[in-house]
């Protein structure tokens, strides 16, 4: 039995709540811009690195597949920064997995744009 048997598509999810966790936990305790940039980075190339042991294919698609996690993680973490969503850090855990999902549509439609089908 896997630990987490949700498919590939509900990774997007998980990796958007975890994200979203780690962001708000910040922004609640108010962290300064250095130190929240650099735990939400670390978070985010420990997505990376489960993901990649997931992954055993083409260097091309690795580089794809990390871009689902590494651009709405920082997505997330700019908007974190908005005096708005700083008062309020419990709207980032709902905001976290739309921004994830919302970043995969758009990194394939761009991904099919410029390769094709």
């Amino acid at each position: 039995m896997a630990l987490l048997n949700v498919g590939p598509d509900g990774l997007l999810l998980v990796w958007g709540v975890v994200v979203s966790v780690a962001v708000a936990l910040l922004a609640w305790r108010r962290a300064g811009l250095i130190a929240a940039a650099l735990v939400t980075l670390a978070v985010a190339l420990i997505l990376v690195v489960w993901l990649l042991r997931l992954e055993s294919t083409s260097p091309a698609h690795r580089l794809l597949a990390t871009s689902f996690i590494l651009v709405p993680s920082v997505l997330l973490f700019g908007a974190s920064r908005l005096n708005w969503l700083t008062r309020r850090p419990w709207l980032l855990l709902l905001v976290g997995p739309i921004v994830f999902v919302a970043s995969f549509v758009g990194i394939c439609e761009c991904a099919y744009r410029v390769f094709g089908a």
